[in-house]
């Protein structure tokens, strides 16, 4: 009963169900992305030698705070984990749906507190798959 009731408390349609934008060659969160911030982003992780990855990093980044509609009374480790892995699966089946012929590499950070871990993708070196001839 407990976890029916955290489960319904995650607000499905943004984060099991996610809309993704492309721009530049990289996919972003519909819900996080902007020009803008793109620009601002590229500039300073290219003054670091960094690329569109870390970009894309930053941008399509969630915090487990960010998931509830209701946050629970206290994020458990356990309540984050399974928050996290839910939503990682969720990313990489539709990234993979939407994007077949590209690669992702959707991350989990746990951290302490729990509320702060975080889960995000990108695409490792931005690699479009060749059909298969």
């Amino acid at each position: 009963m407990k976890r029916d009731s955290r489960s319904r408390n995650l607000l499905s349609e943004l984060f099991l169900c996610p809309t993704f934008v492309e721009h530049d060659d990289c996919v972003f969160l519909a819900d996080n992305f902007s020009e803008e911030k793109y620009h601002r982003w590229l500039e300073y992780f290219q003054t670091l030698s960094r690329g569109k990855a870390a970009v894309e990093t930053m941008l399509n980044c969630v915090r487990i705070g960010e998931l509830f509609i209701l946050p629970p009374a206290k994020v458990t480790p356990r309540l984050a984990r399974e928050a996290v892995e839910t939503i990682r699966t969720a990313w990489q089946t539709k990234l993979k749906s939407d994007f077949p012929r590209r690669i992702f590499d959707v991350s989990v950070v746990l951290d302490d507190p729990p509320e702060a871990s975080e889960v995000s993708f990108f695409q490792p070196k931005h690699i479009c798959i060749q059909p298969e001839e």
